[in-house]
């Protein structure tokens, strides 16, 4: 509401909405008056005439008081009094000379006030006629742009449909010279595929014959073949044995030599040092401002003779690199292979059996502190089973190294201990009824009675090497994947679970080894396996000739990198693994399978694959060693659909 004050009435105007209807006539409602200039009008002549008369009777008041007051005085003839009533005549007077004044302004401002309403009349008039002439060229112009743009859609039609008519003709074109080249393309590949095919039979007949003719070799060729085969293994391992003599020579500058201070001399700002050592004199020479700033460092201190090969290094009274390297040479010379650094155990690895694990050896360090005998493995056992039964509190040994430098026979002995230390001080308790096999018995040297449990932990050990370690240019059992071996006591200290996780497998491996390196181990056990008669199914597996012999490590192309390991005895080894895989409970029928799935990856690796192209495809070898027969033989032992096994082999898939 908007509400205008005006004297002492007060007049209320609506803020109405305004309409427009059809051209824009403004209808507009009021009470009582048609015309606003009327009722402001009426308005201001009300209060001019109540305010006139007002005056009046004030006037009219004041005349009679005035008159009394001067009766009174003129009785009394006292001029101050009538001086002041006609001062009051006088003010009188002036008050309604005032008020009329005041009326006449009244007067105007209605005027005013008129000539404001019919203006504001007239702007709203004129106001609506714009926007309603506005709003009709806005039409106009929307009517206009909305004909412009169907011309202009109607255009980009019309130049869309040529387009779409001269594409066509293109495309037409470049179908028929499509078919022309695919026509020629499947011509060639044709050719190609037939005369591959015919070199792979000509090749297929020289194979069969060769083979005939090695069937008939006598016992004395197959001897000298095999010496032959062993005298080049020995001038390779001799190839690189020079070889990495050849590259520690490279070092020799650079290794450490004790010596002893003979001469010094310190002139000029500038250190002067003379040594005597078994390799002659050396000499050291640096300026005090190359030692501040240690762009040179003075040669180390050597330890006294008598902390030489002492168990600790920690012990040392100058702790540097050349001490530590020193004292792990002289206890190695003394056939100690262990060193404690604190509580780090440092083992240097001899790559030769070692009489250190003995069962004897193994009961003398159960119970007994750190450092009370030489350093050992058993020793930091003991600790973290002494820790975990004193603290209750769980207890990690981590093991690492380089590869070569003995952490999987040194995490087997580790677990041997746990398994088969404490075995005499719990009163038989085992963690099954069952008795443990001969086996076990053997793997825990020979003496203690473990556990079920414990013997099934033993047991992954040989499981895990078969199928995870391989040869390497620096270990002939080398483990290519991580482990994490969680082991959990009961409250009477006994092995009641094992949790075994590993990480990393060296996949690549299966189908590729660097010169020198095997493959996993299980191939050559499986083969070797076949071939001593310990393998029942060889025939069914693909691991025999048609003549019954059977087929060795170079007839497979994922193990013909490298064969036998000197001193390892292939077949002994898979029956170990066998009788592991039962110990854990994989009975024979899924030692089957898995011996199934083996021989199906050594039959993978011969497939052959030719005439690769971008539109054919490839193809499978013919039914030669490296074709066909290959792919069949997997697919059979692998249970699978052949003809999807083939699609995926030579169809691109993206």
């Amino acid at each position: 509401m908007l509400y205008i004050i005006i004297g002492s009435s007060t007049i209320c105007f609506a803020s109405l909405p305004i309409g427009f209807i059809n051209a824009g006539i403004v209808s507009m409602f009021y009470n009582k008056y048609k015309d606003p200039e009327e009722i402001a009008e009426a308005a201001i002549r009300a209060e001019a005439a109540n305010e006139a008369e007002a005056a009046k009777k004030a006037a009219k008041k004041a005349a009679k008081k005035a008159q009394a007051g001067a009766a009174r005085m003129a009785d009394s003839d006292n001029k101050a009094e009538a001086a002041r009533i006609a001062e009051a005549l006088w003010v009188a007077k002036v008050t309604k000379r005032v008020e009329a004044t005041r009326i006449a302004d009244s007067a105007n401002m209605a005027k005013v006030v008129k000539m404001n309403v019919k203006k504001s009349a007239k702007e709203t008039q004129a106001e609506a006629a714009r926007e309603a002439a506005a709003a009709r060229k806005a039409e106009a112009a929307r009517m206009a742009e909305a004909l412009r743009v169907a011309k202009v859609t109607k255009r980009v039609q019309a130049t869309r449909i040529a387009d779409a008519a001269n594409m066509a003709k293109v495309v037409k074109m470049n179908v028929k010279k499509s078919a022309r080249e695919a026509q020629a393309e499947a011509a060639r590949e044709v050719e190609a595929t037939r005369k591959a095919g015919a070199a792979r039979k000509a090749e297929a007949a020289r194979m069969a014959e060769a083979l005939r003719v090695a069937g008939r070799k006598t016992e004395a060729d197959r001897e000298a073949v095999r010496k032959a085969e062993a005298a080049r293994n020995a001038e390779a391992a001799r190839r690189a044995e020079a070889a990495r003599m050849a590259n520690l020579r490279k070092y020799d500058e650079r290794a450490w030599v004790q010596a002893v201070l003979k001469e010094k001399s310190v002139a000029s700002n500038i250190v002067r040092m003379v040594f005597d050592g078994d390799g002659g004199e050396y000499r050291f020479e640096a300026t005090m401002d190359e030692l501040v700033r240690r762009a040179k460092t003075l040669p180390p201190l050597c330890n006294p003779p008598v902390l030489e090969g002492i168990d600790d290094l920690t012990n040392l009274s100058h702790l540097n690199e050349p001490a530590v390297l020193h004292n792990l040479q002289v206890r190695y010379g003394m056939h100690n292979i262990y060193t404690y650094s604190g509580i780090v155990l440092v083992a240097l690895n001899p790559f030769a059996h070692v009489p250190l694990y003995s069962q004897d050896t193994l009961e003398a360090y159960a119970g007994r502190m750190r450092g009370e005998l030489e350093p050992h493995l058993f020793a930091i056992s003991e600790d973290a089973f002494q820790g975990m039964v004193r603290d209750k509190r769980n207890q990690t040994i981590i093991v690492s190294g380089e590869s070569g430098a003995g952490k999987t026979m040194s995490a087997k002995h580790i677990m041997r201990y746990f398994a088969s230390a404490h075995e005499g001080n719990n009163n038989g308790i085992s963690g099954s009824s069952s008795e443990p096999s001969a086996e076990a018995l053997s793997a825990a040297g020979g003496g203690g009675v473990i556990s079920r449990v414990e013997e099934m932990i033993l047991a992954t050990n040989p499981v895990l090497e078969s199928f995870g370690n391989a040869k390497t240019t620096r270990n002939d059992n080398s483990s290519r994947f991580g482990k994490f071996l969680e082991i959990r006591f009961s409250e009477r200290h006994t092995i009641e679970a094992a949790f075994i996780r590993t990480y990393l497998l060296e996949r690549s491996r299966l189908v590729y080894q660097p010169a020198t390196e095997r493959n996993y181990h299980v191939f050559y056990q499986l083969l070797q396996a076949a071939a001593a008669g310990d393998l029942a199914g060889a025939a069914g597996l693909g691991l025999a000739r048609d003549d019954g012999t059977a087929l060795t490590w170079r007839d497979f192309a994922f193990t013909a990198q490298s064969g036998e390991i000197p001193g390892v005895d292939d077949a002994v080894e898979f029956r170990t693994t066998c009788e592991a895989l039962a110990t854990i409970g994989v009975g024979r029928a899924q030692q089957a399978q898995i011996h199934g799935v083996l021989a199906a990856l050594l039959h993978v690796g011969n497939i052959s694959i030719s005439g690769a192209s971008e539109r054919v495809g490839a193809a499978i070898g013919g039914d030669d060693v490296g074709g066909e027969a290959a792919c069949q033989r997997a697919v059979e032992l692998l249970q699978i659909d052949g003809a999807l096994f083939r699609k995926w082999l030579t169809k691109r898939q993206i």
